[in-house]
């Protein structure tokens, strides 16, 4: 299926408007716009792994979007994959601040029904939580982690099948639960 190499960007667009699943002008666009992709993350990001990663994820959303038809011009195609790029920089710093953020808020919620010692605080909340989740039902252990990961109720609900309602809910009454838990365990 090789064809002649593609050179120029608005030269990739076009073979790929016209042909969707020409594997060699995939690749010249991915050669192309690499450099621009990675720049673009790693301004926001500042960590080289984590932008790779990302741009790996740009192309992904510009392979399922397939704009070719609709963008065929080379600097408002640059402009759409741009403003991929800082979306998904953005999710990235979002969910590792969310993911941070959950673990704190835990140990923060935790404390408030429990007030281990200063000494040891660390260890005995890991360990209250370890407690909790022995007595907990599988799906709800499920709900639980992916919370302490720092994803949203509605990134949870996705997973594990349910409504972002019930998740909620869930939650809620999950909370309710370990608090329980947590103070038969401290009696």
């Amino acid at each position: 299926m090789s064809m002649t190499a593609v050179n120029t960007l608005t030269a990739v667009l076009d073979r790929l408007a016209t042909s969707p699943n020409d594997e060699d002008a995939w690749r010249s666009l991915y050669r192309q716009l690499w450099p621009f992709v990675i720049a673009v993350i790693y301004r926001r990001l500042k960590n080289r792994s984590a932008a790779e990663d990302a741009a790996q994820e740009v192309f992904v959303r510009v392979l399922n979007s397939r704009p070719f038809e609709k963008i065929q011009v080379e600097s408002e195609f640059r402009a759409y994959v741009w403003r991929i790029a800082v979306n998904v920089a953005n999710t990235h710093l979002k969910n590792a601040r969310r993911k941070e953020h959950g673990e704190h808020k835990l140990i923060e919620w935790g404390s408030t029904f429990y007030e281990p010692p200063e000494t040891d605080d660390r260890i005995l909340m890991e360990e209250a939580l370890r407690l909790a989740r022995e007595g907990l039902e599988p799906q709800d252990t499920k709900l639980l982690h992916l919370i302490l990961q720092g994803r949203s109720l509605r990134e949870v609900a996705s997973e594990l099948g349910l409504t972002y309602t019930n998740v909620g809910v869930r939650f809620h009454r999950l909370k309710k639960k370990v608090h329980k838990l947590l103070n038969n365990n401290n009696n």
